[in-house]
């Protein structure tokens, strides 16, 4: 408690608290040093005092005592009287009786110190009980005649020391008062210091005021440590600045960074748009070559037109992703969906490839797979089109066996997908270089196999969003095995799938005389109109084209049509401005919604939120095949027959 108490006392008091006890201290000892020292000299003085006296005595009575006379005996220990200390005189025969006795008060009861001698033959001295006994032989002409004893108190000597012990006190006293006073003064003294320490830390972190200089000119310790405390706080300040320099810096940085970042987006968003407009002119006109008459060669060349137009969509696809995900910009859009129909989907996209090479490509699904489950359906199957699509375009021959496995815990489901193939492996030294961007196990696989090496590092990033884990296992010449763990939440049963939804289906109004539906299209290309034109060309469909965002809002007002198909990137009003004005138009005149869907170049993540936030209703990317189209098509154009439920969710 003492110690807690001292802990908490301010510096100046303990200085004075130690000044005193080392006050005290130093007067208790010389003290009692001095106090010993004295009491030992008195008491040598006086046993030297009371044997001189002895001796002469004895001397004296040596005589009376050889001839018996107790008279002159009696006399010469009155003698003794003089002492005022004197308690009793002893006279002691050499047999050790008493001869004589002699008392200072002869009213005090008679108690005698036992002789010390046991033949009386030296002189002695010793201190019991309070009492000084000093004794001494008695001879005549070297006869040994018996001893004199002498019985004396101290009370001199205790007089002498309660005076110094009131002297030690009254010193002790003055000493404390000394002692504090000083203490306080040197304690103030010492503490300023310290005091101007505490003050400009404290300002140093509550005003962050680093400029308040503390030495005093001193030279002793607290001297030296104030100009290293002053040094330290000028150091501070020149880091702060330096920082804060470095801080403007960095916030230029990130804005330079920042602008560069959306200079990059805006550009790939843009080349994007650029690349995919003729693109889809390409395709297009490729794929209806590809459906008229041809000789072998002519077909040839069409396909090749083709699949080569598919390629550099498929490496635009992969460029654009990857340039997300390093802005970090990379987003999931969970919604629920069926596992076994995306394994069951993305394999039989790939059976046509594998079948041309004669490869056996397999899937085992998992019977115990949950119906639904909530995740990014698009991301996940892009990530299953890479691995497999990898392991069909690497195994010239033999087999890929797509096997899942799962687990239920509790509400989620633990995947383990593994891909294997009897393809042309991968050396130990290049595994971990297939994850990297732009990288291929062997560089001479670039030009055999094609690609950008970009698929395996979108995998893995697409696979640690999610959470997972990719992993792989490879022999040269044997092949490879990729193990794929995904942790996913179950969906409940009566979850509908909203990605292939809407939230109404439209119904073609009959027309008199025809059941066909009227299709408003707007394009500013005109090999994309030419392209549009061919693929719904002997289809149930009338078509009416427009080049802009006002023809088509126009040719809205002035007809009634079943479905709009609206590029956004136009001349006059773009494709976002019209499908404001048509469904404010809708409002206004009470008029059905009529589905309006996004045919265009703008192929970004997010492009069709914010196409279906501005009143958009599907988006079909460009380039688009003849097949996409027509299914997009019968999504929103069905009959009543075939009309679903209505759906109150998004689309």
């Amino acid at each position: 408690m003492l110690e807690t108490l001292y802990h908490h006392r301010p510096f100046k008091f303990k200085i004075a608290i130690l000044t005193t006890a080392t006050a005290v201290a130093v007067i208790a000892v010389m003290s009692a040093c001095f106090l010993i020292l004295e009491l030992k000299s008195y008491r040598n003085d006086v046993e030297n005092e009371r044997l001189q006296l002895l001796d002469i005595v004895s001397d004296n009575i040596a005589a009376a005592v050889v001839f018996d006379d107790d008279r002159v005996i009696d006399e010469t220990l009155q003698v003794f009287d003089m002492l005022p200390e004197l308690n009793s005189a002893v006279l002691y025969s050499l047999d050790g009786n008493i001869r004589a006795l002699h008392m200072a008060d002869p009213n005090m009861p008679v108690e005698v110190e036992p002789r010390l001698l046991g033949e009386s033959s030296s002189r002695r001295v010793s201190f019991h009980s309070g009492i000084l006994t000093v004794q001494v032989p008695v001879y005549k002409d070297a006869d040994l005649l018996g001893s004199l004893q002498i019985n004396t108190t101290l009370q001199k000597l205790h007089d002498k020391i309660e005076i110094y012990l009131w002297i030690a006190l009254v010193v002790t006293v003055i000493a404390i008062l000394l002692a504090a006073v000083l203490g306080r003064l040197f304690g103030s003294f010492l503490s300023r210091p310290i005091e101007d320490l505490a003050l400009a830390m404290t300002k140093a972190k509550d005003e962050s005021d680093y400029q308040q200089p503390v030495a005093n000119g001193s030279m002793d310790e607290l001297g030296n440590l104030s100009r290293r405390f002053d040094e330290l706080m000028k150091e501070i300040h020149s880091r702060d600045l330096r920082l804060e320099k470095r801080a403007k810096e960095l916030v230029i940085e990130k804005e330079n960074a920042e602008a560069a970042s959306k200079t990059k987006s805006e550009f790939l968003a843009n080349m994007s748009h650029e690349l995919r407009t003729p693109m889809n002119g390409v395709m297009g006109l490729a794929e209806l070559l590809t459906k008229t008459e041809l000789n072998e060669h002519q077909k040839m060349y069409a396909e090749t037109i083709f699949k080569s137009g598919t390629a550099l969509t498929t490496i635009l696809n992969d460029i654009l992703d990857f340039s997300k995900i390093e802005a970090g910009k990379l987003e999931l859009d969970p919604i629920p969906f069926s596992l076994a129909e995306a394994f069951e989907d993305v394999v039989t996209l790939l059976s046509t490839a594998a079948l041309e090479k004669e490869l056996n490509l397999s899937l085992n699904l998992d019977p115990n797979l949950p119906p639904l489950v909530e995740g990014d359906s698009g991301r996940f199957r892009q990530i299953l089109t890479n691995l497999i699509g990898n392991a069909v375009k690497f195994t010239p021959k033999g087999h890929v066996h797509v096997n899942v496995c799962s687990v239920n815990v509790g509400k989620n489901v633990s995947l383990h997908i593994s891909i294997e193939d009897t393809g042309i492996g991968i050396s130990p030294d290049k595994i971990d270089l297939i994850f990297s961007k732009f990288t291929q196990a062997e560089g001479t696989t670039t030009r055999e196999y094609g690609g950008t090496g970009l698929g395996l590092a979108i995998t893995r990033n697409l696979v640690e969003a999610m959470g997972g884990i990719i992993s792989v296992e490879s022999i040269i010449g044997c092949g490879s095995i990729f193990r794929l763990e995904l942790m996913m939440p179950i969906a409940r049963k009566e979850i509908v799938d909203c990605s292939t939804r809407s939230s109404f289906v439209h119904v073609p109004k009959q027309i008199e005389g025809q059941s066909e539906a009227r299709i408003l299209v707007a394009e500013d290309n005109a090999v994309n109109r030419l392209v549009i034109e061919a693929f719904l060309n002997g289809s149930k469909y009338s078509v009416t084209f427009t080049e802009n965002g006002r023809e088509c809002y126009d040719a809205f007002l002035s007809e009634t049509f079943d479905l709009v198909l609206m590029d956004i990137s136009m001349p006059i009003m773009d494709g976002l401005e019209a499908t404001k004005a048509i469904r404010a138009h809708e409002e206004y005149a009470e008029r059905n919604r009529v589905p309006i869907i996004a045919l265009t170049a703008h192929a970004m993540t997010g492009d069709k939120k914010r196409f279906i936030d501005a009143g958009l209703d599907d988006h079909l990317p460009k380039p688009v095949k003849q097949n996409d189209l027509e299914e997009m098509l019968k999504r929103w154009l069905r009959s009543e027959a075939e009309t679903p439920m209505r759906q109150t969710g998004s689309s």
